[in-house]
């Protein structure tokens, strides 16, 4: 039985072999043109990345210097605290107990309550010796980039313009004017 299937696998190995023989000499491949170039500038593009590897991370980024987020943070922050916002009342010109009573502020995202009590923006419906709750006049306070905490009054000479949107203003001798 052995001896059989010794035969029958020389057989196979025969036909296998004359086959590749006889299909080795009908079929050449030749590399094109572009398929040599596309091989070549393999090449260089692969030598070139051993000889430089990361290199354009050394431009700068992060390790520069030039950029230190802390420090560009610290020179602008934009929140305030109770204090500041006191002594800003205070040279405004308002009672600040008074004005403290309606002023209702908005929690910085830095704040940690107890500890760190940051204000991002206050409104103080206090205007002109009169109380504005309820309406849409107030005091807006804010922090700008000089450092100093600012007061904007918002809807104060504003009128409803009839039957449009076009904001209307009181002038100074009292008169409305639209657009």
């Amino acid at each position: 039985m052995s001896a059989t299937l010794a035969t029958l696998e020389a057989a196979a190995m025969a036909a296998v072999g004359a086959t590749c023989r006889i299909n080795r000499n009908r079929v050449t491949v030749q590399a094109s043109a572009h398929d040599v170039f596309v091989v070549v500038v393999i090449v260089i593009v692969g030598a070139v990345l051993l000889w430089l590897p990361a290199s354009a991370q050394d431009i700068g980024g992060a390790t520069s210097d030039s950029l230190y987020l802390p420090a560009v943070s610290w020179t602008f922050p934009t929140w305030f605290t109770d204090a500041d916002l006191q002594q800003a009342q205070s040279d405004a010109g308002y009672d600040v107990d008074t004005a403290q009573m309606h002023t209702v502020c908005t929690l910085d995202a830095s704040a940690t309550p107890p500890h760190d009590v940051r204000y991002s923006s206050c409104e103080q419906y206090y205007v002109d010796g009169q109380p504005t709750e309820g309406t849409s006049h107030y005091i807006w306070w804010l922090r700008l980039n000089d450092g100093k905490v600012h007061s904007i009054e918002v809807g104060g000479t504003m009128v409803s313009a009839s039957g449009t949107d076009a904001p209307c203003y009181v002038d100074g001798d009292g008169e409305v004017s639209c657009g």
